[in-house]
């Protein structure tokens, strides 16, 4: 399991519909609070993301993007 900045659970939810086992996490409760409601059933903690837990190889993969509509 990869955890990913949150950022509104968009990159975790994404990468959920791509097969990718991945939570979302964040140091904001506010951020965790609006990632649980806009994807439920996906995982969100509050916390620090541990640089041991994002490989040198694919540190792009938990990145904060932008979502544009």
């Amino acid at each position: 399991m990869r955890p990913c900045i949150a950022v509104r659970g968009y990159v975790t939810a994404h990468l959920h519909e791509l097969g990718i086992d991945a939570f979302g996490i964040d140091l904001s409760p506010g951020m965790i609070d609006v990632a649980r409601r806009d994807h439920p059933g996906l995982r969100f903690e509050v916390g620090p993301v541990p640089l041991s837990a994002v490989p040198a190889a694919r540190p792009a993969l938990c990145d904060p993007v932008s979502r544009t509509s």
